[in-house]
């Protein structure tokens, strides 16, 4: 079954907070952009293991992505950056 759009920004919003980032926070210290965020969209639908993201996420909430994460180097990325930002 193919993600939609609300699918996917529901699991990178979940998996960028597991990572310690906070996507609207990330847009409002200007570390997220649009562009960043749709490329993250667009990775996160060519996942070929999303259920086992979604027991993952609704299992642990805190931790690094998992290896096969899609976006696992953009979250640490956005987390570090969004961390300097906010001080």
């Amino acid at each position: 079954m193919e993600k939609t759009n609300e699918d996917r920004a529901e699991l990178v919003n979940a998996m960028a907070e597991r990572t310690g980032g906070d996507v609207a926070e990330g847009f409002r210290q200007g570390v997220m952009t649009p562009r960043l965020y749709r490329e993250c969209l667009d990775r996160c639908a060519e996942c070929k293991d999303t259920e086992a993201c979604k027991r993952l996420l609704a299992e642990e909430r805190f931790g690094d992505a998992p290896e096969y994460c899609e976006n696992k180097d953009q979250l640490k990325a956005f987390e570090e950056r969004l961390r300097k930002a906010i001080g």
